[in-house]
Order: structure tokens, then sequence, then C-alpha cells
């Protein structure tokens, strides 16, 4: 936790409050979040299971982007298989996109 900031386990828990609750109130067939690096690598991390010690190493592209589709009350994260690759690859050691 930075002094005076939130903590991965702050993030995480607005992350599922917003997806779990507010997006499904929502009506709107597609909607657009503009969010910045760390809620990214929060959505990633979570996802995917990588322990929460890793996520601060993921490396997500400036403007690089993810689709998450909600299907039978369930979230699916779309991200480029390459990506994953890499993270998988090194052995639950997080490399550059």
């Amino acid at each position: 936790r930075f002094p005076g900031g939130e903590s991965y386990k702050d993030v995480l828990l607005r992350i599922k409050i917003f997806l779990n609750e507010d997006i499904t109130k929502l009506k709107e067939n597609k909607i657009l979040i503009i969010t910045h690096n760390v809620v990214l690598r929060t959505i990633v991390g979570m996802y995917y299971e990588l322990h929460h010690s890793l996520w601060h190493l993921i490396k997500i592209n400036n403007m690089k982007g993810f689709k998450i589709y909600t299907m039978n009350n369930k979230h699916l994260i779309d991200i480029d298989r390459n990506f994953l690759f890499k993270i998988y690859k090194s052995n639950n050691k997080v490399i550059n996109n």
C-alpha cells in the first residue's frame, strides 16, 4: 500500500463490486471502461489466478485494451493468447507484454 493509497486488496474489492454489481445493473450491450494500469493488472491477475505478489510485474502497454464479456452471470476476459503464454511460460514469473 502506498501511504494514503490503496492496496491491491482494496483495488480488487472495488473491481469485484464494479463488475458483479454495478455493471450487471446496466442495460447496455456494450460499455467502454477506461482505467489505469493497476486496475488492468489486478483484473488480469485475478482472472488468471496469478499470485497477487506478481501482479505488479505484469507489463501492460499503454493503450492496450481488453474485452470482458458477461455470459451466464460470469465474466470472461478476452486477452491475446501470446500475452498469456508469456505470463505462464515463465513458470509464475511475469514478463513484459
